[in-house]
């Protein structure tokens, strides 16, 4: 089904914009360095960011934007302290290579976690898109609802706080 909807994407933009018209593809280095990436992100292991990550990255998750590899960094070790049992499933990955030289990354993805504080089990739908510069990570978007991660984030930090 995102197929399709890639397909349409490509249909939809290619007639608006005749500059930007280029190929998909999902095996390539791009795809691939992204599933690593990921898969890095659900194991906790931040180790080696850099291979994938821009030093002056910026991450979008929704609204909210963290700047820079070390903001990004401890963003992602403040999910791990709140998060345990962290798994990814239904993972899609697409990258679209323009004529004009951007290259954006898409992955579409079920995120599953539980909380380390309530116990509780959540289970998120998300898409990433992840736009590359010199075979790196320069910009991440990532779309999901994030009330509960949230909700759970701000328990902890109200914890950690009074101790």
């Amino acid at each position: 089904m995102h197929k399709l909807y890639i397909f349409i994407f490509l249909v939809l933009f290619s007639c608006n914009n005749k500059n930007n018209i280029g190929i998909v593809k999902n095996s390539d280095k791009y795809s691939l360095k992204s599933i690593k990436f990921i898969n890095k992100c659900m194991n906790n292991d931040f180790e080696g960011m850099g291979e994938f990550l821009s030093e002056s990255i910026t991450f979008k998750i929704n609204s909210t934007v963290y700047a820079g590899l070390k903001d990004v960094l401890k963003k992602l070790n403040l999910n791990s302290k709140v998060f345990s049992k962290v798994s990814i499933g239904n993972l899609e990955t697409s990258t679209f290579f323009y004529k004009d030289g951007n290259l954006l990354t898409t992955q579409y993805l079920n995120y599953t976690y539980q909380s380390k504080l309530s116990y509780s089990n959540f289970y998120i739908r998300s898409v990433l898109t992840y736009k590359w510069f010199n075979n790196k990570i320069i910009e991440v978007n990532c779309i999901f609802d994030s009330t509960s991660i949230n909700n759970e984030i701000a328990n902890y930090q109200n914890l950690t706080q009074k101790n």
